[in-house]
């Protein structure tokens, strides 16, 4: 089999074929055992690992020294335009963005995740300058660098080797022609965004996509087959920047959630920040702290970056009304929103004792205030959760109203003797009484 480019870009094409040539007695002559062989592992379906991750990037390795940051950045770039073409298909309402400015961004923020972790500290006290920063990027540290941040980024090139080579019904015998397939494996594991958003775009949603674990149906015989979605229960700007209307929205949601926070700093040099948190049990109100070590925190822009649980304190997350309403990192907060849920709060201190969530592996101590435009709550439970949190509102309200009921009929009870005795104080005295006042 000659080299065709299966829908990729001839970066990213070339070099998955000449890794899947590797083992082939000709060379790049992709043989039906390689083929068979680099399926086999390209396109399992377990959660990414460490050797996974370093195996793929070395494939980039032409020259066996490290990728450099220009390959870096070419790589990255042709997997978000391969995500992006798959997103533009789900949800097409998407706004489009140029994804050279993120595929450069990782690249630089993956640069520095490297330089932390060649420092003896393996914790940045300040932002190294680029200057710093290695020339060379070896697989195993890129690849400590991708399962901290965007583990599923190769996620897309899995699905397409998978739909072109392990589907039968992918090519129709009698046009040659692709063909929708209607097979459980042919549902892309990038999301239909339902819901207006303002904070999402193509190239966000690809590395959200790349970050968050992988969706698994709770029930995989109601649902295997159904396209992924990403349900928006509450939105600031449709709903109203009301505490409120946040509970209503999210509370009784019994799947994962993540939230997404979208403001600007203010001063002489605003900056747009996009902040949220992947939650992956349901919201509750509680005036003790709550979550597990699956929760992350997500810094979208202007850097991206995950922060994973450190496993040292439980503290993860809190929704309360007293302090601030919604919260992620314990008393030395990552970040944190006001009452009013117009002000955002977002925090680094590597130093921090016993913190919920890990420092930051690409800056330095920060602490930012920030305005806050929209905020955001997608479901990501399936069909199953959002019927679920229906039929808890329409519980909810029946219970309301039998309740209003109770309390109305005993009202008029009380009313109705209320008023019997007014009558009796002041009823006329009988005609005897009033002969002897006479």
């Amino acid at each position: 089999m000659k080299q065709s480019y299966i829908g990729t870009s001839p970066y990213l094409s070339g070099h998955l074929f000449t890794a899947m040539c590797a083992n082939s007695p000709t060379p790049n002559t992709l043989t039906h055992q390689s083929l068979t062989e680099s399926l086999s592992f390209l396109c399992h379906n377990e959660k990414p690992t460490l050797p996974f991750l370093e195996r793929l990037f070395t494939h980039f390795d032409t020259s066996h020294t490290g990728l450099s940051a220009s390959d870096l950045t070419t790589l990255l770039q042709d997997l978000l335009q391969l995500t992006k073409k798959d997103l533009s298909i789900l949800t097409p309402s998407l706004p489009k963005e140029d994804p050279t400015p993120y595929a450069r961004n990782l690249c630089l923020q993956a640069c520095r995740h490297i330089h932390a972790l060649k420092s003896q500290s393996h914790v940045l006290l300040t932002t190294p300058p680029d200057s710093s920063l290695p020339d060379r990027l070896a697989p195993a540290d890129l690849a400590d660098w991708a399962l901290r941040n965007i583990p599923n980024l190769f996620l897309p090139v899995q699905t397409l080797l998978s739909r072109r080579f392990l589907e039968p019904d992918v090519v129709s015998a009698d046009t040659g022609a692709e063909a929708e397939s209607t097979s459980p494996e042919a549902v892309s594991p990038l999301p239909v965004i339902h819901g207006e958003t303002s904070i999402l775009t193509d190239s966000l949603a690809t590395l959200l996509s790349w970050s968050l674990p992988v969706w698994r149906p709770a029930d995989p015989k109601m649902e295997t087959g159904k396209q992924l979605k990403w349900e928006m229960l509450y939105s600031a700007e449709r709903d109203g920047f009301s505490i409120n209307r946040f509970e209503q929205n999210t509370l009784k949601y019994p799947g994962p959630t993540f939230l997404l926070i979208m403001g600007s700093t203010s001063g002489t040099s605003p900056q747009q920040i996009i902040v949220g948190a992947y939650l992956s049990s349901p919201w509750k109100k509680s005036r003790q702290f709550w979550g597990d070590q699956s929760f992350q925190i997500l810094h979208l822009l202007p850097n991206f970056e995950v922060y994973p649980p450190s496993g040292q304190s439980d503290n993860v997350a809190y929704l309360s009304g007293e302090k601030s309403v919604v919260g992620f990192g314990g008393e030395v907060g990552k970040f944190w929103l006001s009452t009013d849920l117009r002000t955002g709060t977002y925090k680094n201190d590597p130093l921090a004792s016993k913190p919920a969530y890990q420092p930051s592996a690409t800056r330095g101590e920060f602490e930012i205030t920030f305005d806050v435009d929209n905020v955001e709550v997608f479901g990501l439970g399936g069909e199953q959760a959002l019927a679920s949190q229906k039929r808890a509102w329409k519980f909810e309200a029946q219970d309301a109203s039998r309740r209003a009921e109770i309390n109305l009929a005993g009202g008029k009870e009380v009313a109705q003797q209320l008023l019997a005795m007014a009558v009796e104080s002041y009823s006329v005295p009988p005609p005897n009484d009033r002969r002897n006042d006479e």
